[in-house]
């Protein structure tokens, strides 16, 4: 597990850009209860996330890390329901079904 003040680090840089830089890839965030976050959640919520960061609280609002959803089936940000496609679609999708996001 990152120690607290790097995880406030990571949850900083990402309320700054939700792009990954190299690559400009959209990034998410994973919460401690496995949950998925959008970068307009995270924002709404920093305090909360904050507070459950720096009190080491397992209330699923600690950020463990960000991640870019490089492919599969879309996932879902868990507060606002909000899809959330991957970056080079699902390739387990039958023919025609591919989601080409390029």
């Amino acid at each position: 597990m990152k120690s607290k003040s790097k995880r406030i680090k990571i949850l900083d840089a990402f309320i700054d850009s939700e792009y990954a830089w190299p690559g400009g890839y959209r990034m998410l965030a994973l919460m401690d209860d496995g949950g998925v976050l959008c970068h307009s959640c995270t924002q709404k919520e920093y305090d909360n996330i904050e507070d459950s960061i720096k009190g080491g609280h397992r209330d699923g609002w600690g950020l463990q890390d960000v991640f870019v959803h490089w492919e599969g089936p879309p996932m879902y940000c868990d507060h606002c329901g909000k899809v959330l496609e991957s970056e080079y679609g699902d390739p387990d999708s039958g023919p025609g079904q591919q989601n080409n996001l390029y």
